[in-house]
């Protein structure tokens, strides 16, 4: 059965997360190297916003 589906998306995300692995050696600890993971490719949303 074919149904043209793949896992592109996901294997993107583990290029990327793997990307930081590696150049991230110096993180010191699991936490640290989670933030980097969530503040390079968590998707969160940098805008300026006036709180005002």
């Amino acid at each position: 059965m074919v149904i043209g589906a793949n896992n592109g998306k996901a294997e993107r995300t583990n290029g990327s997360i793997q990307e930081i692995k590696t150049i991230g050696r110096g993180y010191g600890t699991a936490e640290r190297y989670r933030i980097a993971i969530l503040f390079f490719y968590g998707g969160l949303d940098m805008s300026i916003v006036n709180l005002h």
